[in-house]
């Protein structure tokens, strides 16, 4: 494809070049005009000198077009169509005109193909977890379905309680993950926003602890005196602290340690739980999509990857780490959020 565009190009400054040979001619030919009266040999002459400047002349403003325009266009188009093939091109050190319509046509076709590749990977991530979240709703609409079933013919009221409260957890696990589905779509699409307010983060975390099932399991340490006040958003500082209680919950048997600690500029929070450190490659993944500890089919994976970028979001920082026996989550904000 490329040859023939530059064959083209090559045969239009041919054609150039002929018209200049004509003009050439004619210019020089004009001065002799008088001499052409005087005799054949004159005309001649004449003829011979115009006609072999023209050539000459004409043969360097051709030679001039090949080397300075056309081998420029013909590296250019390759250079292009190498881009679009390998992502990448040869370097050039000239500096002219040419030069910059072709770094800015690189310029342009790099950054679709950074914008192509964003909106495969954003489809590939939509794929997934479309997939991810219609495997783990169906199991809990089955289970659903069989307890309404058994709810029908069960006629003793304390089984009759119980099964209720088994299709509540159902459902409010369907409605989690639902919820989580809708802050990554938001997150990927860039409509998350923090809406901050000031509030005292150990009245949420006391607020949370309360309205939980595994508060018995909890001691919470606070580390500051008088009452701590954050500029931050509570609606999501709590989704990270449930995360990380959930969590140190559900991999763990003994007590639970939060301890919260503040000064003038930073707000810290953390939760340590007795247990085995976490393998090598989990650690490495535990902030990831669509990641599990277990590989348990009750747990969507985004959990932690959603407080990990709220925390972000925050201008601060989530971790994890083992010590003394101990699995340590934890996660540091500003106390004055900018802006």
């Amino acid at each position: 494809m490329g040859s023939g565009r530059t064959r083209s190009i090559s045969s239009r400054y041919l054609i150039f070049s002929i018209l200049m040979f004509i003009a050439f001619s004619l210019i020089l030919l004009s001065p002799f005009y008088p001499l052409l009266r005087m005799g054949p040999f004159f005309v001649v002459v004449t003829l011979v000198y115009s006609v072999s400047m023209s050539v000459l002349f004409s043969f360097l403003a051709w030679l001039f077009v090949e080397r300075i325009v056309v081998r420029r266009i013909r590296k250019m188009i390759t250079d292009t169509e190498r881009f679009i093939r390998e992502k990448r091109v040869s370097e050039d050190g000239s500096y002219d005109e040419l030069a910059e319509l072709r770094n800015s046509i690189y310029r342009m076709g790099r950054k679709l193909m950074d914008s192509l590749e964003e909106q495969n990977k954003l489809l590939n991530t939509m794929d997934l977890l479309f997939l991810a979240f219609s495997h783990d709703v169906r199991t809990p609409l089955s289970i659903v379905k069989n307890l309404i079933h058994e709810l029908k013919n069960e006629d003793d009221p304390e089984k009759r309680s119980t099964i209720l409260r088994d299709i509540l957890g159902e459902l409010e696990y369907i409605e989690r993950i639902a919820g989580q589905l809708l802050k990554f779509g938001k997150m990927k699409s860039g409509m998350e926003k923090l809406n901050c307010e000031w509030f005292n983060p150990v009245e949420l975390l006391n607020d949370i602890l309360a309205k939980h099932r595994w508060r018995n399991r909890v001691d919470l340490k606070v580390e500051y005196e008088g009452e701590p006040e954050i500029n931050a958003d509570p609606v999501k500082i709590m989704e990270v602290m449930v995360n990380l209680i959930e969590n140190a919950v559900k991999y763990s048997k003994g007590r639970i340690e939060i301890t919260v600690e503040m000064n003038e500029n930073k707000f810290r929070f953390e939760i340590s739980s007795v247990g085995n450190r976490l393998p090598e490659n989990i650690e490495r993944r535990i902030f990831g999509k669509f990641e599990t500890f277990d590989g348990s089919e009750r747990s969507f994976g985004l959990g932690m990857y959603i407080s990990k970028e709220y925390v972000k979001m925050h201008g601060g920082k989530i971790w994890y780490r083992y010590k003394d026996g101990n699995n340590v989550f934890g996660f540091e904000i500003p106390v004055l959020q900018e802006g």
